[in-house]
């Protein structure tokens, strides 16, 4: 990751020092305790999945985590989103958890709108090469550039959202989950905790 996505991680190193000298100034380490902020600085740098938003609907369903929706009803949807590169695996524990997965395997996603980095790709004086169909098309380079960008802008740990995702449960990541009863596992498939 580090060799694929240096801006981002240099970024993320930054936050984690910023999030250090914060704990510091608080009371996060009296207790022995990380706060908010490192906490979900740690999830990206281990468990991040980048989403390159282009579908609504599947964006949506994921943050309702509307687990039938996302990967059953819209199924269909997911072939363009994979098409399109619109999933990186940014987190290196998510890549290690890889060599030996298992059913309740979870991402934190991190949702990057194709419009934002297209607009981040045309500030740097590049061409933004977003396909009118699909909604996005950056090379790692750039999608580098466009996440680390949006890691700069980062102020606590309330202004980066994460969605958990089941990885397993991605339409074509396990043979298995072609078959509905794969998704009625509550233990992996959970509804959000206030339903």
């Amino acid at each position: 990751i580090w060799l694929r996505c240096p801006l981002s991680k240099a970024q993320l190193n930054r936050a984690h020092v910023k999030a250090s000298r914060i704990d510091a100034a608080g009371s996060a380490t009296q207790s022995g305790r990380r706060g908010p902020m490192r906490d979900k600085a740690t999830l990206i740098d281990e468990q991040a999945l980048i989403w390159l938003d282009h579908d609504p609907v599947l964006r949506e369903a994921l943050q309702r985590r509307d687990w039938s929706k996302l990967f059953l009803e819209e199924r269909d949807r997911w072939s363009a989103l994979q098409h399109t590169r619109g999933l990186f695996v940014f987190g290196h524990a998510l890549y290690e958890k890889f060599l030996a997965p298992y059913k309740a395997l979870t991402a934190h996603v991190l949702i990057l709108s194709p419009t934002t980095a297209s607009s981040a790709v045309k500030a740097q004086g590049k061409t933004a090469r977003l396909d009118a169909q699909t909604g996005c098309d950056l090379s790692m380079h750039e999608l580098d550039a466009v996440l680390a960008q949006r890691l700069s802008d980062w102020t606590d740990a309330q202004t980066l959202r994460l969605y958990p995702l089941p990885v397993l449960g991605v339409p074509g990541w396990h043979q298995d989950n072609a078959c509905p009863a794969f998704y009625d596992d509550r233990h992996v498939f959970r509804r959000p905790a206030n339903i």
